[in-house]
């Protein structure tokens, strides 16, 4: 059996291509030392081909697929198609490093619309962040297809607004189909949180619903805040820190010291947002 190779560090068309030679070569049960009787070249050559750093040249995989015994004349045509298509590929998704599995989204952590940012923005990175220009969605008119506006993505990934629930849900489910083709489809949801598709399309309900029940509070604390401070720094205290400071930032400087101040006759502590570096 041949040696384990150094695992693939990146991802991309590269280093999916490097997957596909290392999988020919594991079928065999080669070594790269047996392989050069065939190949014409150093078995180091060899290996380099299928390191996933660089797009190896034609002639080296077609040197890498002879020393693994692949000889008939329509398999390396249809290897040359497939060289090529990698080869065009990578020179518009160039390759990222791999990311681990604690840097993976996972769209369970998503409680708040800030929690869905930051799992929209780890999916789009390991979907190897493709630019806005890529991001389409099917359309029954006229049978086209049509891009999503730029200013719909900027959006959705940069937190101005939540994005409609069809279009979120077409650029979450054609993510994971790019991350899928980077890092292989997985057995389970179980395995990989970031394929499952339906806590995606749940998580956008729980934020949409935190959302309009956040609007729903801040109106109440406006309009009692004046007058009650008290009642107001109760109502307060029971939200998550970010929700309270933004809302305490919307009241005038002189209601909000009031509610403040009711908050520490109450035992209720104040913590000051975290400024952005």
């Amino acid at each position: 059996m041949p040696r384990p190779e150094v695992p693939i560090r990146t991802v991309g068309p590269v280093a999916t291509f490097a997957r596909r030679l290392r999988d020919l070569r594991d079928a065999t049960g080669l070594t790269y030392k047996k392989m050069t009787i065939t190949a014409g070249c150093a078995a180091s050559t060899l290996a380099a081909a299928a390191r996933g750093k660089a797009m190896p040249t034609w002639h080296l995989t077609e040197a890498y697929l002879n020393g693994c015994g692949l000889n008939d004349p329509a398999m390396i045509a249809s290897w040359r198609r497939d060289w090529q298509a990698a080869h065009d590929a990578a020179q518009v998704f160039p390759s990222h490093p791999r990311l681990d599995a604690n840097s993976m989204p996972d769209p369970h952590r998503i409680h708040t619309y800030s929690d869905l940012l930051t799992e929209l923005q780890r999916l789009r990175a390991a979907a190897g962040n493709p630019p806005y220009r890529s991001f389409y969605y099917d359309t029954t008119k006229n049978g086209r297809v049509c891009p999503i506006p730029k200013s719909t993505l900027s959006d959705l990934f940069h937190g101005n607004h939540l994005t409609r629930y069809d279009i979120y849900t077409k650029i979450v489910a054609g993510l994971i189909r790019q991350v899928a083709l980077l890092y292989g489809q997985p057995a389970s949801v179980d395995s990989a949180p970031w394929s499952d598709k339906t806590a995606w399309y749940l998580a956008w309900g729980r934020v949409d619903a935190s959302r309009r029940a956040s609007r729903n509070v801040r109106d109440d604390v406006m309009w009692i805040a004046p007058d009650y401070p008290e009642r107001a720094a109760q109502i307060l205290w029971k939200l998550p820190a970010e929700q309270r400071n933004a809302i305490l930032q919307d009241l005038t400087l002189e209601v909000a010291t009031a509610v403040l101040r009711a908050a520490t006759a109450l035992g209720l502590h104040y913590q000051t947002p975290a400024r952005s570096p």
